[in-house]
C-alpha cells in the first residue's frame, strides 16, 4: 500500500538511517562489483537517525517487508549523498537496491555513477553494475570488475584518465589514459597503484610498465617525481633534469634534482621550503665538479668545485615588527649563467628588520654584495653594517600643513678603499591649498643635516682628500613652491584634462664638499620621472643646490570604455651652471635637456609608451624608449626599442641601442606558439632568441623549445639548446 512521506516520516527517516550508516563510500566505475567483507549485524530500521530522505513517492508493503521510494530519490547523511530514480529496502534480507541514474557522492567529493546498486544495510558489501568514478572535477576511473576490502578498491581490467572526451569533434577516446590489468585505489593512503599498465596516447600504446604508482588526484602535495626536462645543448650536450619531491611534513618539503649532461659533470640541485608559526623560508642550491676551463671556454687539466646558494625568509617578529633575510652566493662569476640558473650580475645578501605603522616606517638592514661583473673587484665592493632609515609623520597639522621627519644612519666598509659612516636627519613641511579659480598650490621646505666620517678617500668615490681620515658636517635647507592649473573639458564621451605645472626650488650653493664620498648617487639619469623633484640625486651623498625652475605640461584624454591617452613634456632651468652634474646628464648648464612621455592606449587591444630625452641644442634623442603591445590574450605581440646616448650618467654607461620582441600566437585548439628575442642594433648582432610550441589542456602540458645564446660571456661560449618537457596532470 502507498505511504505518504509526510504522513509516515518516521518510516522514511529510518530507511534513510539504515541506508547511510556506512562509514565509507568509495567511488568506482565498473560492470560488476563483488566484495568479500562480512556483512555487519542487521540494523533496526525503526531506529531514529540524522538522515534526510526525499522522494516524490514512498510505498510500504508489510506482507513482503519492502520499503520503496520513487522519483528523485535523495538520501543524505554525514556529508554523503545518494541519488536515484528508485530505492528499495528489503527488511527480510537486509538488502538495499537503488536503480536508475544512481550517483553516490562521498564527503571528499568523489562520485559514483551507476545504473543499479545492490548493497547491504551498511552500504559496504554488494554489487554495483555499470559503475563510474569521478575522483575530482576531471579525473575518472572505470573497470570491468571491482573488489572492495575496507578502504581499498581492487579493480580488474581498469582504465584511468583525467582527460575529457570531446565527442563534438568525433573523439571516442581521451588524449591519454592508463590501462591496467589491475588498479588498486587505497583511499586511506591516498594512492593509486597499477599492475601491468600501458600508457596510451590517442588509443595507441606508447609505454608499458609492470608497476606504477602515483597519488590520488585529490591530494595537494605528495612525494614523487616532478616534470622532467630533457634536451640537447651545443655546449652541455644531451641533458636531462629529473626532480624528485619529498613531502617531509605538512609544513616543509624538499626537492632534489640531478642535472645530467653528456658533455659536463652532473650538477646536483636541491631546494628546501618550510613554513613556521611566524613566517616562511626557503633555500635552493647546487654543486658540481666539472673540468677546468680557461678564459676562452677551453677545458684544461684539473677540476673545479662550483656551487651556489640562494635563500629567502620572511617572518613576523612582534607587534608591527617583522624581519627577514636574502641570500645569494656563488663560487665564481660565470657558474649561474653557464648552467642557466640565473642571469643576475649582482647578488644581494640582506638581513633586515622593519616596522610599518600607517605612513610611519622604520627599517634596519645589513647588506653584502657579490658582483659577477668582470670589471668589478670584490675588495672594493662595500659591505653595509648597517643601514638604518626611518620616516615619521606628525598626526596633527602644523601651520596648516604636514610635518614629517626622516633620517637614518649608515656604516659602510671595504677591504680596500674608503670606509664611510653617516648620520642624517631631515625634517620637512608641506602644505597644499587651492583657490576658487582652481589653481593648486603646494608650499614645501626641508632641512637636511648630515655628519660624515670617512677614511682612505680615493678618486672612484669622486672625493679627493690628502687626509687618511675626515670628519665632515653639513646643513642644507631647501624652500620651494609648486603651482598647477588643471583645465577640464568634456567633449562627448571624452574627458580632456590639460595641466601646466611650474615648480621653484631654492637651496644654498655648495653643500657637497669633496670630503664627502659619493657612495649612493653615482648612477643618475634625468628623465620624466624626476623632472619635478627638488633633489634629483637618488641617494643622500649628493644634494642639488642653487635656484632651479622646473616647468612642464601634461595632458590626458580619457574615454568612457575607449581607453586613455596622456602626454607630458618639460624642462628645467638654473640660474648658474652646475659642476655637480656630468655634462652627459643634460643638467649641467642653465637650460636642461627636454624630457617627456607619451602614452597611447585607445583600446584594450593596443598600448604604446614612449619615453624620451631630447638634446636642448639640436633636439636629437639622448634617450629614446618605445614599448608597443598589441593584440588579444590569444594573439599578441610586444615590441621594445631602447636607445641610450653614451655615458648618460656619471657612472659611465656605454651607448646602447637594442630591439626586443615577444609574441604569443594561438595556432589551433590547444596549440600555441611563443617566441622572444633581443638584438643589439649598435653592434648589429643578436643577443638571444627563443621559440617554442606549447600544447595545454585540462590533462596535458607539452612544450618543445629552441633557444640560442649569441654572445660570449668570458668562459661561456655561444650555444644552442633544444629541450622539451611533458606533464601529464595528476601523475607528477
Amino acid at each position: 500500500m502507498g505511504i505518504d512521506v509526510k504522513r509516515y516520516g518516521v518510516a522514511a527517516r529510518c530507511l534513510a538511517t539504515f541506508l547511510m550508516s556506512s562509514s565509507a563510500l568509495m567511488p568506482l566505475w565498473a560492470e560488476e562489483v563483488v566484495t568479500t567483507q562480512e556483512a555487519p549485524p542487521a540494523v533496526n530500521p525503526l531506529d531514529e537517525g540524522s538522515v534526510l530522505l526525499e522522494a516524490d513517492e514512498a510505498l510500504f508493503d508489510p506482507d513482503r517487508g519492502l520499503y520503496i521510494a520513487r522519483g528523485n530519490v535523495e538520501a543524505t547523511h554525514d556529508g554523503r549523498t545518494l541519488m536515484a530514480d528508485e530505492l528499495t529496502y528489503d527488511q527480510n534480507t537486509n538488502q538495499i537496491i537503488a536503480s536508475g541514474r544512481v550517483s553516490i557522492q562521498d564527503e571528499n567529493g568523489g562520485v559514483i555513477f551507476a545504473e543499479r546498486v545492490e548493497l547491504d544495510g551498511a552500504l559496504k558489501d554488494g554489487i554495483i553494475y555499470t559503475m563510474g568514478v569521478l575522483l575530482d572535477e576531471n579525473t575518472r576511473m572505470a573497470a570491468a570488475k571491482v573488489r572492495r576490502e575496507g578502504d581499498v578498491l581492487q579493480m580488474e581490467n581498469a582504465v584511468y584518465s583525467p582527460c575529457k572526451v570531446c565527442k563534438s569533434t568525433g573523439d571516442t577516446v581521451p588524449l591519454w589514459r592508463i590501462k591496467a590489468l589491475k588498479i588498486t585505489h587505497n583511499k586511506a593512503a591516498q594512492s593509486i597503484t597499477y599492475s601491468h599498465a600501458y600508457l596510451e596516447f590517442g588509443g595507441i600504446p606508447v609505454f608499458y610498465t609492470p608497476y606504477f604508482s602515483h597519488a590520488d588526484p585529490t591530494v595537494p602535495r605528495v612525494s614523487g617525481f616532478l616534470v622532467p626536462r630533457i634536451g640537447n645543448s651545443s655546449d652541455l650536450g644531451n641533458f636531462i633534469e629529473t626532480p624528485y619531491h619529498f613531502v617531509l611534513a605538512p609544513n616543509y618539503d624538499m626537492t632534489l634534482t640531478p642535472f645530467l649532461m653528456s658533455e659536463e659533470a652532473p650538477v646536483f640541485k636541491g631546494e628546501f621550503r618550510m613554513r613556521t608559526h611566524s613566517g616562511q623560508f626557503q633555500f635552493d642550491g647546487s654543486v658540481t665538479q666539472p673540468s677546468r676551463r680557461d678564459a676562452f671556454g677551453n677545458t684544461i687539466e684539473g677540476t673545479d668545485n662550483r656551487n651556489h646558494l640562494f635563500g629567502t625568509g620572511r617572518f613576523e617578529l612582534y607587534g608591527d615588527w617583522d624581519w627577514g633575510f636574502d641570500v645569494g652566493l656563488t663560487s665564481d662569476d660565470t657558474y649561474l649563467k653557464r648552467y642557466d640558473i640565473s642571469d643576475e650580475d649582482v647578488l644581494t645578501n640582506r638581513l633586515y628588520t622593519s616596522r610599518s605603522m600607517g605612513r610611519n616606517y622604520t627599517n634596519i638592514e645589513s647588506l653584502y654584495f657579490v658582483s659577477l661583473r668582470e670589471k668589478d673587484v670584490m675588495g672594493v665592493t662595500p659591505v653595509v653594517l648597517p643601514n638604518a632609515t626611518f620616516e615619521y609623520f606628525h598626526d596633527t597639522p602644523v601651520l596648516g600643513g604636514t610635518l614629517s621627519v626622516k633620517g637614518g644612519g649608515l656604516m659602510l666598509y671595504r677591504e680596500e678603499g674608503t670606509d664611510t659612516q653617516r648620520l642624517s636627519i631631515e625634517p620637512s613641511w608641506t602644505r597644499n591649498f587651492s583657490t576658487r579659480n582652481g589653481h593648486l598650490f603646494k608650499l614645501f621646505g626641508h632641512v637636511r643635516a648630515d655628519v660624515y666620517h670617512s677614511t682612505e678617500l680615493f678618486e672612484s668615490t669622486t672625493a679627493v682628500s690628502d687626509k687618511d681620515e675626515e670628519f665632515t658636517a653639513r646643513v642644507i635647507p631647501t624652500l620651494g613652491a609648486e603651482w598647477r592649473y588643471p583645465l577640464y573639458r568634456q567633449r562627448g564621451t571624452v574627458t580632456q584634462i590639460l595641466e601646466p605645472i611650474a615648480q621653484l626650488a631654492l637651496s644654498p650653493y655648495g653643500g657637497n664638499p669633496d670630503e664627502i664620498p659619493n657612495e649612493d648617487s653615482l648612477s643618475f639619469e634625468f628623465d620624466d620621472t624626476n623632472l619635478f623633484s627638488d633633489n634629483r640625486f637618488p641617494g643622500l651623498d649628493r644634494h642639488e643646490d642653487g635656484v632651479r625652475l622646473n616647468i612642464g605640461l601634461q595632458a590626458s584624454f580619457i574615454g568612457q570604455g575607449s581607453g586613455e591617452n596622456s602626454f607630458m613634456f618639460g624642462q628645467s632651468f638654473r640660474l648658474k651652471e652646475s659642476t655637480l652634474f656630468d655634462p652627459t646628464t643634460g643638467l649641467d648648464e642653465t637650460n636642461s635637456d627636454y624630457v617627456g612621455r607619451l602614452i597611447l592606449s585607445p583600446s584594450q587591444y593596443f598600448a604604446m609608451t614612449h619615453r624620451f630625452r631630447l638634446d636642448k641644442d639640436d633636439l636629437s634623442f639622448r634617450r629614446n624608449e618605445v614599448d608597443l603591445t598589441g593584440g588579444t590574450p590569444d594573439y599578441n605581440l610586444k615590441l621594445g626599442y631602447l636607445k641610450l646616448a653614451a655615458e648618460l650618467s656619471a657612472s659611465g654607461l656605454e651607448e646602447r641601442e637594442e630591439l626586443s620582441a615577444e609574441t604569443h600566437l594561438k595556432i589551433r585548439g590547444n596549440w600555441s606558439f611563443q617566441a622572444n628575442g633581443r638584438r643589439n642594433l649598435a653592434d648589429g648582432e643578436m643577443v638571444k632568441a627563443q621559440a617554442s610550441f606549447v600544447y595545454k589542456d585540462e590533462c596535458t602540458e607539452f612544450e618543445i623549445a629552441v633557444r640560442r645564446r649569441f654572445t660570449r660571456f668570458r668562459d661561456i661560449e655561444p650555444a644552442t639548446s633544444i629541450f622539451f618537457r611533458i606533464r601529464l596532470t595528476t601523475l607528477g
